[in-house]
């Protein structure tokens, strides 16, 4: 996408929509008569780095700087250009919109959006190999690190099946039998005895009537959300929802909006504001970075008072809460028709990829014909279908499993205590090391690095600008003595970059 930006008075609507079809037109591969300035970027089949590269054009056109995330914020032509008139940001720019010239094949210039992007890349690099390190030889909670042997304190392995013997059989069997990938979509032959074999036993894990798989967790959310609901619909999301919730509410047709965390009343009040209108309430069973757990008895209740949908993402819940690992509704002794549509993931407790959601018959049934990232993406290959089957019959088996990883939780929060950092709300595996800046946040994980330890700096926007942290997990397959190294190892490093005086 390029353009042309001549200054000298002012764009009206319909002028800055044709400029926008013209822009978009040759990436979505549709003449500009077939563009629908109604319909969302998500529909029109925009991805996430034409979305950059339509930002930068408009930056480029108007000849000022737009927020980062407006095309998510107004996610239709319509309503990105209605606010880009309403906030005067075209106030300087002049209604003739002039053709660019191609590039000639030898110039190829890089485009401006992937200077962008590089920038961010750039400022990530110079905090040294904090982010993307190699990872060789991971055995259990350990793993060779650029030539080290660090100790991970970052894994989302909670229940310690990665290696699992069971489970790797059952990869390998699938690979003799199927292979490694089936080359088709779900519906025109990527569906195997075992994607279904996977569906029915999380429906009978989840105690729901069906369930239905996706290739990632990402997708699940983006798609669900989408999926189920349109124009004039409300989705309404906890603050601190991981940012595939997010963006499954940005890039719907819905209006979306958030309510402060955790907080019942600022819920009820976004309900109320919903009026008659279908709403979709959508939080984390266990949230990310948080590590806390969503009050879901009273949302609950409030979704029944006001009729609203209820969708929960487990992905930081199966196999952590509850007695033997069902995740949040078991930690709170509800049924499973409490929520109408149970979100998973197959690669945090369970050692596989990809996403589910389980729920009524209805439910998957309407996913599985409207759900586009489902209809049109590869099924997921059978090696991680059958890894996914079995550490759920371990989980099933093997429930003191779950009862080793609250252990290992309290050895470490009681550890951390010790060593006066303040984590007296640690309420799952998840406990964030909180940090006054984010220098100090990279200071501790590269100090724990230098200690053996493996983790990571976690600052806005991941999240809030004024809550750096540290995010540290502990998991089922640690030793006491593991637990005591990291603990030791955090004190010292606290200390030194000015988190405790112990």
């Amino acid at each position: 996408m390029t353009n042309q930006t001549i200054y000298t008075n002012s764009l009206d609507l319909e002028t800055l929509k044709r400029w926008m079809v013209q822009q978009l037109a040759p990436v979505i591969h549709l003449p500009h008569d077939q563009v629908d300035t109604s319909a969302s970027f998500l529909a029109l089949g925009l991805d996430s780095v034409a979305a950059v590269g339509l930002t930068a054009d408009l930056e480029a056109f108007l000849g000022r700087t737009i927020p980062p995330t407006v095309v998510a914020d107004y996610p239709t032509i319509d309503e990105l250009a209605g606010f880009l008139i309403d906030s005067g940001m075209t106030a300087t720019v002049s209604p003739s919109i002039e053709p660019a010239k191609p590039a000639s094949p030898e110039a190829r210039p890089t485009p401006p959006w992937f200077k962008d992007l590089a920038k961010r890349g750039e400022r990530l690099r110079e905090a040294g190999d904090l982010f993307e390190p190699v990872l060789t030889d991971v055995d259990g909670c350990w793993a060779n690190v650029n030539g080290r042997r660090l100790l991970l304190l970052s894994s989302y392995s909670y229940l310690g099946l990665n290696g699992h013997p069971r489970i790797n059989a059952a990869a390998k069997k699938a690979t003799e039998t199927i292979g490694t990938g089936l080359h088709a979509a779900r519906l025109i032959g990527g569906t195997t005895e075992i994607h279904r074999d996977l569906e029915r036993t999380l429906a009978s894990f989840k105690r729901t009537e069906d369930a239905l798989l996706f290739s990632t967790g990402y997708m699940t959310n983006i798609m669900t959300i989408v999926s189920l609901t349109s124009e004039g619909d409300w989705v309404i999301g906890d603050a601190f929802n991981h940012a595939c919730l997010v963006d499954g509410g940005a890039f719907s047709n819905a209006k979306f909006v958030t309510f402060a965390h955790s907080n019942m009343q600022a819920l009820e009040t976004q309900l109320q504001r919903a009026g008659s209108a279908r709403k979709m309430v959508v939080v984390d069973g266990v949230f990310s970075m948080d590590g806390d757990i969503a009050p879901l008895p009273q949302i609950v209740d409030l979704c029944r008072r006001y009729g609203a949908l209820l969708m929960v993402d487990e992905a930081h819940s199966i196999g952590v809460l509850g007695r033997t690992g069902r995740g949040v509704t078991e930690h709170f002794g509800l049924d499973s028709t409490d929520v109408d549509i149970h979100m998973g993931t197959l690669s945090k407790s369970f050692p596989s990829m990809g996403g589910y959601v389980a729920g009524s018959r209805e439910l998957v049934a309407a996913l599985k014909y409207s759900a586009r990232g489902w209809i049109f993406s590869s099924s997921m290959p059978a090696p991680l279908i059958a890894a996914a089957k079995a550490a759920i019959e371990v989980l099933i088996d093997e429930p003191q499993r779950v009862e080793r990883l609250w252990t290992i939780l309290r050895r470490y929060v009681d550890g951390l205590r010790g060593q006066g950092f303040p984590v007296e709300n640690a309420q799952t595996p998840i406990v964030p090391i909180m940090c006054k800046e984010d220098r100090q946040a990279f200071e501790l994980a590269s100090g724990l690095r230098e200690e053996g330890i493996l983790v990571y700096p976690i600052v806005y926007p991941a999240v809030p600008a004024n809550q750096p942290r540290v995010r540290t997990t502990v998991t089922a397959a640690m030793s006491d003595e593991e637990v005591d190294i990291a603990v030791a190892a955090l004190g010292r490093v606290g200390r030194r970059v000015g988190l405790t005086t112990i």
